[in-house]
């Protein structure tokens, strides 16, 4: 949250995506959790669940999944009447409303841009959670709409090569990418890499240093002698 605020590019970013490489990294826990963050800074935001073959972000929130992104983008109902309001304060979600038949077409046509260019003008951060990036196409249809995207990974659960080239379609987009969330780093293992990180900085800072004293030394007094 912090990271997204501070940053220039995405700063002033409305509206986000968050995908991962596979499903069962975390990116509708990452998004539900972005969302409240600046929800609870004041911020008026709305998670919308843009994944409409496997919706889960009703689940977090305890909602139902019987209206939502289908019905609006289909005109069967008004965005007043699909959304769920005040899940948290400042916070309003837009379930999937089911799942889609044809999600690409659903995300492709007309209504989906419509809905998205409303919801921006209501809301001071929009969050969609869109399905896994390495297995559909839809995430990739949503970029074009949006200000930049988020990446989920849980730690060893996707093989590198796979989240390299997920990774490697968002940044091709030339859609801004503000980071990636990393899932699933337990204490100890994340303590070790932190230890390591630390230890390494600190011995290349005295190394240098010491090479630096070194070379002061020996223009004032000589090589020392051995």
């Amino acid at each position: 949250h912090s990271s997204l605020r501070l940053k220039d590019e995405s700063k002033n970013a409305k509206c986000m995506l968050v995908t991962s490489t596979i499903p069962g990294e975390g990116k509708s826990f990452v998004t539900s959790n972005l969302a409240l963050a600046f929800a609870v800074h004041g911020e008026k935001v709305i998670i919308i669940d843009g994944d409409l073959r496997k919706p889960t972000v009703h689940k977090g929130f305890k909602l139902e999944n019987t209206k939502g992104v289908i019905d609006v983008c289909s005109g069967k109902l008004t965005l007043d009447e699909a959304i769920a309001r005040q899940v948290h304060p400042n916070l309003d979600v837009l379930p999937a409303g089911g799942r889609a038949k044809n999600p690409t077409h659903i995300l492709n046509g007309k209504g989906f841009e419509l809905m998205l260019s409303e919801l921006r003008k209501r809301y001071d951060r929009v969050f969609i959670d869109t399905p896994p990036i390495a297995a559909v196409s839809d995430s990739l249809i949503i970029l074009p709409l949006v200000d930049g995207s988020i990446f989920s990974i849980y730690f060893n659960k996707v093989r590198r090569k796979a989240a390299q080239f997920a990774a490697s379609r968002l940044i091709n987009s030339n859609i801004p990418n503000f980071g990636a969330v990393l899932n699933g780093l337990n204490l100890a293992v994340s303590g070790y890499y932190y230890a390591q990180y630390y230890d390494k900085s600190y011995k290349d800072y005295y190394m240098v240093k010491a090479a630096k004293e070194d070379q002061e030394h020996d223009r004032e007094h000589g090589p020392a002698r051995g």
